[in-house]
């Protein structure tokens, strides 16, 4: 039998691509894996934060297409007016507040795969941490779910802050016109004016210290938040400036220089949070509270002095501030919240002030290096698991104080101080 006559009862394949899917099969069959089958990309702190770049600038595409239908219908509403226009911009300003949620939660997202970026990282640095702990040989499980920050979402941008009123007090809160420039998008008010969004291309950004005859006195939410493409290195704020609201710095992540003015009253909710190449900040006196996350991940900041003005260290102020080591607490601070200075690595020089009443949940937690802090006659509540992960900690105490309850408590060392 020839090999033509064999091959008789063997169908090809009627064209290149059936004859590459007939292969791929035939490879299967004997277990071979299918050469054209992509890998699963692997899920790592920087595909997550690729993925946040991403989506802030689909979001910036979106708010900036928004803006120009405005604009648009503004000149439509001045040049032609008929019951189908007056409708048309009746339902544009209803879906207003609609466009909004949506941009908000975008940036929302945006910001919880930055965490989720950095959490990973934490999670695999703690399982190392885990293990040297427990003295024990070979791996280590971890249930994430017990670990006490992992327990509860970790951010809210616009976090209400009991101190911040005190802030404002006089300030006017109505809007007299919103007017552009070359460089912001800014809100007039009776007496100040409010920068929206920085829309300009400097690299060394000096805010201007007034505007129409009015002083800067207020850095809008997420002011700059968008402007990290311009890959911004140095910020000055001027003195008239007393708000830093929520977001304003966060995410530009190219800033090595930050200068604050004297004027400076309230440092809003992750005001500058994820600032990487920040390597020094000082935080003026007059500063009378710090928001939720407001330095967090700021990595490279090695020293924080907190003036004797500041009343509230807000939930993860610095959190993940690796390379800090030495931060002094004002006399004037009475909360120092949750999550406050967790996972500040290199952190083994700590001076609390004589003021302080609270010390929140997981407030220490992870700072490995920390093997002394004194605690205050004042405090009255320590929250759970706020020195976790540091038996090793010895704290000083006064004798009856609440703070030697906790040691014994939670079998922490501790020694008496006078």
């Amino acid at each position: 039998m020839s090999w033509a006559d064999g091959m008789a009862g063997f169908r090809r394949p009627e064209s290149n691509k059936a004859l590459k899917f007939f292969f791929i099969r035939l490879l299967m069959k004997f277990g071979m894996k299918n050469p054209y089958e992509k890998e699963k990309t692997a899920l790592t702190p920087a595909l997550l934060r690729e993925k946040a770049l991403e989506m802030r600038s689909i979001r910036s595409q979106h708010d900036y297409y928004v803006r120009k239908m405005n604009y648009l219908a503004e000149e439509l509403r001045g040049l032609w007016t008929n019951d189908i226009q007056t409708s048309f911009l009746e339902e544009l300003e209803n879906m207003q507040a609609s466009l909004a949620d949506y941009s908000n939660l975008t940036d929302e997202y945006a910001a919880l795969l930055d965490l989720a970026a950095q959490e990973l990282e934490t999670n695999s640095v703690d399982a190392d941490r885990a293990s040297v702990l427990t003295g024990g040989d070979g791996p280590v499980t971890i249930v994430l779910s017990d670990i006490p920050y992992l327990k509860r979402s970790r951010i809210d941008l616009k976090a209400y802050d009991p101190y911040f009123e005190r802030t404002q007090t006089g300030v006017s809160d109505e809007i007299v016109a919103s007017r552009k420039n070359a460089e912001y998008l800014y809100n007039v008010y009776a007496d100040h004016v409010e920068l929206v969004k920085y829309i300009g291309l400097k690299r060394t950004v000096e805010i201007p210290a007034e505007l129409d005859g009015l002083p800067v006195t207020h850095i809008g939410l997420d002011c700059f938040a968008m402007a990290w493409r311009v890959r911004i290195v140095s910020v000055t704020i001027p003195e008239p400036v007393t708000t830093i609201y929520h977001g304003a710095f966060r995410g530009c992540y190219t800033i090595r220089e930050v200068k604050l003015p004297k004027t400076l009253k309230y440092i809003g909710n992750y005001a500058f949070a994820f600032l990487s190449e920040l390597a020094a900040i000082d935080i003026p006196q007059g500063v009378v509270s710090m928001g939720m996350g407001a330095f967090r991940g700021c990595t490279e900041l090695r020293s924080v002095a907190v003036p004797d003005s500041t009343l509230r260290i807000g939930n993860d102020c610095f959190y993940g501030c690796k390379n800090i080591e030495r931060f002094v607490i004002g006399n004037g601070v009475v909360d120092l919240d949750a999550w406050a200075l967790r996972s500040c690595d290199h952190l083994f020089d700590v001076t609390m002030g004589n003021q302080i009443i609270n010390i929140g949940e997981s407030a220490f937690y992870d700072c490995i290096m920390l093997n002394r802090l004194d605690i205050p006659e004042t405090v009255a509540n320590i929250g759970e698991t706020a020195f976790y992960h540091r038996r090793g900690m010895t704290l000083g105490v006064h004798p009856g104080s609440v703070a030697e309850r906790y040691a014994q408590e939670n079998k922490l060392k501790y020694e008496h101080i006078q």
